[in-house]
């Protein structure tokens, strides 16, 4: 868009400069959300939905919460999972806890799956970037983690068994360590992406069941309070 800018850990103000402009502006000047640790976690919060960890060159796009059509969220799982974030509350508050004015505006349905929400939200994160949104795609996604858990557990005991020989070297034993460290870390994401990837596929016909049951009474609602408008005037 022509904008210069300078965004540096390294740099104390972090400046924009427009296009036109010689000089330019530090951005903390434009308000308490342009500061650097502000910026710095508004990236983090847009992550969730913005798809920043999309592939190279990727057309799909998804769409940000706030221009988000509720009728959008039925065919896609990612949808699906974003709006009934957004509806318990997540992009509103996410750092604080609901009080019980708050709580009691919810949906009955949506009230028990309060307690799961950050639950839901990393569920809304894993679908995001690997780009699911259907159960065909979750189901590939989802024996792709499990085949590679199984290829790795069997390259760590093979690792683990080396390491036990007499006469490893003092660098293998070193490099065949760090290899089953590695190994192990990678393990532990992706056992807990598959549970993430199993709790979706349990879930997600409730979700969408229960989105659309909110959205029908709410409808049913409007309705109501249109034709109690029309007879009061």
């Amino acid at each position: 868009m022509g904008y210069k800018y300078k965004i540096s850990p390294n740099l104390k103000y972090w400046t924009v400069t427009p296009l036109g402009w010689e000089r330019p502006i530090r951005l903390y000047r434009l308000g308490a959300d342009y500061t650097n640790t502000r910026i710095q976690e508004r990236i983090e919060e847009n992550d969730l939905y913005m798809g920043l960890n999309m592939k190279p060159f990727q057309q799909k796009q998804y769409v940000p919460f706030l221009h988000f059509d509720p009728r959008k969220a039925k065919g896609s799982l990612y949808n699906l999972y974003l709006y009934y974030c957004y509806r318990l509350g997540y992009f509103n508050k996410p750092k604080e806890k609901q009080n019980m004015r708050e709580y009691n505006r919810l949906h009955y349905l949506l009230r028990e799956d309060l307690m799961k929400l950050d639950r839901y939200s990393q569920e809304a994160e894993l679908l995001g970037k690997h780009h699911i949104d259907t159960s065909g795609q979750l189901f590939s996604y989802t024996q792709s983690v499990e085949n590679e858990i199984k290829t790795l557990t069997e390259e760590r005991k093979h690792l683990r068994n080396k390491i036990r020989r007499k006469d490893i070297s003092e660098v293998e034993l070193s490099k065949n360590k760090t290899q089953i460290s590695e190994i192990s870390d990678r393990l532990k994401t992706l056992r807990r992406e598959l549970s993430l990837c199993k709790d979706i596929a349990e879930r997600s016909g409730v979700i969408e069941k229960n989105v659309e049951q909110i959205l029908a009474e709410e409808e049913k609602q409007k309705g109501k309070e249109v034709k109690r408008n029309e007879q009061l005037r």
